[in-house]
């Protein structure tokens, strides 16, 4: 059983990868935010900033400017962090030194001991001959099915921790779309700030252009404090929207990656459960021997007459299958970890440079997302 491994461009080919939460052709929310676009302008042409007793009305508009979004963008960096925080426990959980895959190395060591085929016992007639006489005491076969007994804690061991390991990836992967949920909410909150910050400002430039004369008062205020403040913060929002999407972006490659692991966890887990007890089956059927099933799992009855001996080649099949699937999960995790990696590189860098533009601090080159041009 092979486990494909999702990646950057595997979501960009499926069509996953975040959209640009553009409303321009909502015919629902477009004309509302347009219309508040143009109430918010009445305002301001009504504002006189030469007025001594309108000052505290200048102030509040300049802050109109500067908090459009403001909700959405602190929103969006607190789940951000959250997400980051959770970052170097996913890189751990997939590292090759990590507790699962020591697991999965385990398993692997314990399927091949008890496949009967590479320990080369059959069901050959000799042996099965040998089997049913009674002075033998013993043969490969019964040494063989013996070891279901001595191996018994090891199974249990290993079938415990793959239990704990599932119920920690079920909460990864309702943390993870949690996660991508609320940033996408995000998403389209600063999206729709965007439109209404671009329809102000296309607003403040037909007003500039048909209302305010060039020796009216507002139009300084309005040339030099309001259209600069409304364009640089909805390139500031712009960034943050960029920066969401590609956090979600790679987020969501961790959760699919997460889920198919998880699959293949249930499924090893119920293989590695079966296999034992049909080797329980086995040695109770061939030569009466007594031993407690694992996790709760009858064999089938020994003096049952209608069903026959189960055949070596059915518990050659079952740690096959167990076998491969420890070898695919192993070789997926590293797989997967790169996968992450690529799709989160540079995000705390870009994450540092978005924050500083939104304080004045230096400029947003879009360029620096060059990595993430996919998912963005």
């Amino acid at each position: 059983m092979e486990l494909f491994v999702t990646d950057q461009k595997t979501l960009e080919d499926d069509g996953w990868l975040p959209g640009p939460y553009q409303i321009e052709d909502d015919q629902d929310e477009a004309p509302k935010i347009r219309k508040s676009a143009e109430r918010y302008i009445e305002t301001l042409l009504e504002f006189n900033p030469d007025a001594t007793e309108q000052l505290d009305l200048r102030d509040r508009h300049l802050t109109t400017m500067e908090q459009l979004g403001e909700k959405a963008r602190k929103g969006s960096l607190q789940v951000i962090g959250e997400i980051r925080h959770h970052f170097p426990v996913i890189e751990k959980q997939l590292d090759q030194g990590s507790w699962l895959y020591g697991n999965f190395t385990d398993i692997e060591n314990l399927s091949r001991s008890l496949n009967p085929q590479l320990n080369q016992v059959s069901d050959a007639p000799l042996p099965r001959l040998l089997d049913r006489v009674l002075f033998f005491r013993t043969t490969p076969v019964k040494r063989h099915l013996a070891q279901f007994e001595s191996r018994r804690n090891d199974a249990v061991r290993l079938v415990d921790s793959l239990a704990k390991v599932e119920d920690v990836f079920e909460k990864d992967i309702e943390l993870f779309k949690s996660q991508i949920r609320t940033l996408g909410e995000f998403c389209t909150s600063l999206g729709r700030n965007i439109y209404l910050g671009r329809a102000i400002e296309d607003n403040l430039a037909r007003a500039l252009e048909h209302d305010v004369l060039p020796e009216d008062p507002r139009r300084e205020f309005i040339e030099t404090e309001q259209i600069p403040r409304v364009r640089k913060r909805v390139t500031g929002l712009k960034h943050q929207l960029q920066l969401n999407r590609a956090f979600i972006t790679a987020l969501t490659v961790a959760l699919l990656n997460t889920e198919t692991l998880y699959k293949a966890l249930k499924r090893l887990n119920s293989d590695l459960v079966s296999a034992f007890s049909m080797g329980i089956a086995m040695a109770r059927e061939r030569f009466g021997m007594t031993m407690e099933p694992l996790a709760g799992e009858e064999p089938p009855p020994s003096d049952n007459p209608i069903s026959a001996p189960l055949p070596l080649t059915a518990l050659t099949a079952a740690f096959s299958r167990i076998t491969e699937l420890t070898s695919s999960a192993k070789a997926f995790m590293p797989l997967s970890l790169e996968a992450f990696k690529a799709a989160s590189a540079g995000l705390p860098e870009f994450q540092k440079k978005v924050e500083e533009a939104s304080r004045g601090k230096q400029p947003v080159d879009l360029d620096i997302t060059q990595e993430h041009a996919r998912g963005v």
